[in-house]
């Protein structure tokens, strides 16, 4: 289901899938506790030859899941999409998640961008509680999400 804009334009702002599978498709005979959702976009196969364009969502955030041999994706149970929170405060400059998020998945290499405003500098950032200032490299930091993540950024 379109969402808005045109997907021919190139303005389209998203859409919603929904599919059916039946349990019984894969052997079961009662209703799982959760299901994985791994979502890749495969075009159909290319004039010159018999590649495909893959493209699968989140492996720039998720590469834990988005890769082949994995079993899990994007998990969801009964209440929804099973994820943890990211939360960011900051003082004098900001530190963004790198694709805007406010959650992350267990396993995930989450990369924030820290700018500070003109005239200061990085003096602090606790991540969950951890001063982790000198793993910043280049105006960025790497963080593998094993939970919530909770960030404090100071600039003086």
């Amino acid at each position: 289901m379109l969402k808005g804009g045109s997907i021919k334009s190139g303005e389209c702002t998203g859409y919603a899938i929904e599919f059916y599978l039946p349990w019984t498709f894969f052997g079961r005979t009662s209703r799982p506790e959760y299901v994985n959702i791994n979502p890749t976009l495969i075009t159909p196969i290319f004039d010159y030859g018999n590649d495909r364009d893959w493209y699968c969502f989140g492996i720039q955030q998720s590469p834990t899941i988005c890769h082949w041999g994995m079993l899990d994706g994007y998990r969801f149970d009964k209440t929804g999409f099973v994820h943890n929170d990211i939360t960011i405060s900051a003082t004098g400059g900001t530190v963004t998640e790198r694709f805007g998020r406010d959650w992350c998945v267990t396993g995930d290499t989450v990369n924030f961008d820290i700018q500070a405003e003109a005239g200061k500098t990085l003096t602090s950032l606790l991540v969950n509680g951890t001063e982790r200032v000198g793993d910043v490299s280049n105006g960025a930091i790497s963080v593998v999400c094993e939970g919530d993540i909770d960030i404090v950024a100071t600039f003086a």
